[in-house]
């Protein structure tokens, strides 16, 4: 069934309607006030008509189901309206007996050149039923996801730091889709990061559901995990589309670091001469091992550094004055420094006499 919509390509169909206010029944018996809908859909007929994310041009059909938004049962019976042609067009209907009131409108495009007669694009959307009164509304179709993107622009993620990961559903061709879709947010390892939700007593959940396309996890330790995104089709009368889409964020937790130690906090070298230099990170009062810095010097006229390892570093003394080597670790604004003096170099004076 993949292989059969992945045949089909994007296309647009911009769905118009009018909502005309009447009132039902003979003037003898009183009946409830009613409305009508009139609906009208234009089937463009090549992609290259088409803007972004947009339907597939497989779309022959369009149903329009009026529901109650309260217990979703319908209010009145399902419309259809066709493709007029293979080169598309303007199709109009009018629905009548509507009750007045909000209703929701269920607006979906099929294709029946899959065998399954597969759903391929919906609009969900609301209508205000008014006696006397007209509304008028404009909808373009959305196709359904068939892929996740995930991602964050918090990188790297730090222990107890909040990271906020946007899910972006895709269509068939790539183009990016915008609708009311349920979403699952879950941790393949709560112990690395899980989803946030707030509250002191509840900071840290195993899965979120929720109708937006994104969420806060938090940093729970050092680590690697998976985040994950699933969204759940609502139809349930649509078997392929039952199939859940899922996205995956491989995710790196760091170790946080609130303070940095360098020993020794000061320098006095000779011109040419070394000395060697550690840095220790430090979170909450606690050390945190297996961490990198970077070493710079303030001025390398007076002295030069190099990184020996992770943590440690060499300090030369290269001229006369006064400097600061800084510590900085690599993705936090902790820093500390070591003072560094190098000497004048001597002058010798040699006095001679002359006789």
């Amino acid at each position: 069934m993949r292989n059969q919509l992945v045949l089909a390509v994007a296309l647009i169909a911009i769905a118009g309607f009018s909502i005309l206010a009447g009132c039902g029944g003979g003037s003898d018996t009183p009946q409830a006030q009613t409305g009508s809908l009139t609906y009208s859909v234009t089937f463009l007929p090549l992609p290259d008509a088409v803007e972004t994310a947009v339907i597939y041009p497989a779309t022959d059909s369009i149903s329009i189901d009026i529901v109650d938004p309260a217990d979703g049962e319908p209010v009145v019976a399902r419309t259809m309206l066709n493709r007029p042609s293979p080169e598309g067009g303007r199709v109009t209907t009018t629905i009548t007996e509507i009750p007045i009131g909000t209703q929701l409108i269920k607006v979906k495009g099929w294709s029946f050149e899959n065998a399954g007669g597969n759903l391929i694009s919906r609009v969900f959307d609301t209508a205000l039923i008014q006696a006397g009164k007209t509304t008028s509304k404009n909808m373009i179709m959305q196709g359904y996801p068939f892929s996740i993107d995930l991602f964050t622009d918090d990188s790297p993620v730090l222990v107890d730091e909040l990271a906020a990961v946007y899910a972006t559903p895709k269509a068939i061709n790539g183009d990016t889709l915008l609708g009311d879709y349920t979403y699952t947010w879950a941790s393949s390892d709560t112990t690395i990061a899980a989803p946030y939700v707030g509250a002191a007593a509840m900071a840290q959940i195993a899965s979120a559901e929720c109708d937006s396309a994104e969420q806060v996890f938090i940093g729970v330790a050092r680590g690697n995990c998976e985040l994950r995104c699933t969204l759940v089709h609502e139809d349930d009368h649509v078997e392929p589309m039952q199939v859940p889409v899922v996205g995956v964020l491989p995710l790196a937790v760091n170790p946080n670091v609130d303070e940095v130690i360098v020993d020794p906090a000061s320098m006095e070298l000779g011109t040419g001469i070394s000395e060697d230099a550690t840095a220790t990170a430090k979170y909450k009062g606690n050390v945190v091992n297996d961490v990198e810095f970077s070493f710079i010097s303030g001025d390398t006229g007076v002295a030069t550094v190099v990184g020996t390892s992770q943590a440690t570093c060499t300090v030369t003394g290269a001229g006369g004055g006064t400097t600061e080597i800084t510590a900085c670790q690599l993705y936090t604004s902790a820093t500390d420094t070591i003072a560094v003096t190098v000497p004048e170099a001597g002058l010798d004076v040699i006095i001679s006499s002359v006789d």
